[in-house]
């Protein structure tokens, strides 16, 4: 799940809060109150926050809480975008400073 806990920890904690579950609304918030018990900390329903559900749910049905195969390769494409974000931004700051300099020396 998060690291931070063991599996059987994990389990548990989701176990818990699936049994306090109080379902109400229609079938897609039902469904999301249930996946909000297994991944409570989301920004809404996003592709990559369901491959992580998936991800979740693969590793506590496992035996002893193993990662599913593909993991890894989520984790890495994540990572590359993430990277690929913050050198785009670094690109503009760059841009906006040497018009800064250009300006300022003008």
């Amino acid at each position: 799940m998060d690291g931070k806990t063991d599996g059987a920890a994990s389990r548990a904690q989701v176990r818990e809060r699936l049994e306090a579950l109080e379902l109400r609304g229609g079938s897609h918030q039902m469904l999301s109150a249930v996946c909000a018990c297994v991944r409570p900390m989301h920004h809404g329903w996003t592709a990559e926050e369901c491959r992580a559900l998936a991800d979740d749910l693969a590793a506590m049905l496992g035996e002893d809480g193993e990662q599913p195969e593909n993991l890894w390769k989520f984790e890495r494409d994540r990572a590359l975008a993430e990277l690929e974000r913050v050198t785009g931004e670094l690109e503009e700051l760059r841009a906006a400073l040497r018009t800064v300099a250009r300006e300022a020396g003008a």
